[in-house]
């Protein structure tokens, strides 16, 4: 089972035979275009959102007849419910941030409640400190030097993090 995303260019029925007689519900197909490729869904019936313009995924298999020069892709379905969805453009939600922005909300919102705001420095990520602390860690633990339960392992990370402001 392969797999296709894309824009549908043109969608066409068979309905009708070539005299304009109407055919059996099991001889009706609906073909659309992504690209050059056609695919082909089974059936009198096709959800409302295959039109022209429209961004569709889908599941499709390839079927190729004994002596046929061409192999036909149809759509996938299981339990009689096609695998194809429509894609919607979703809108991108703003994702600006202006730090004057929010100072100013920030003490719009202190003022309403009459607290005073204070701020406090973001203690930063030390990747030495995490390496040798891991390291260490691991080293115990493949050592069994320490036990593998929560309160040993915290009791160990917490040493650990003594000994590496102390030495270095």
């Amino acid at each position: 089972m392969a797999h296709k995303q894309g824009i549908i260019s043109k969608v066409y029925h068979n309905y009708n035979d070539k005299t304009g007689k109407p055919l059996p519900n099991d001889k009706v197909n609906h073909k659309f275009y992504i690209g050059d490729e056609i695919f082909i869904i089974k059936g009198k019936y096709i959800p409302d959102f295959i039109k022209e313009g429209k961004k569709v995924s889908f599941a499709y298999s390839i079927w190729s007849p004994q002596g046929a020069d061409k192999a036909f892709n149809f759509v996938q379905s299981e339990n009689n419910t096609l695998k194809i969805q429509e894609l919607k453009d979703q809108a991108q939600p703003d994702t600006s941030f202006n730090v004057d922005d929010f100072e100013k909300e920030a003490m719009q919102v202190a003022s309403d409640l009459n607290a005073t705001l204070t701020v406090e420095p973001i203690k930063s990520f030390n990747k030495d400190q995490y390496m040798f602390i891991m390291a260490m860690c691991k080293s115990a633990l493949e050592s069994k030097g320490i036990e593998c339960n929560k309160e040993s392992i915290d009791s160990f990370i917490k040493d650990m993090k003594l000994v590496y402001e102390h030495n270095f």
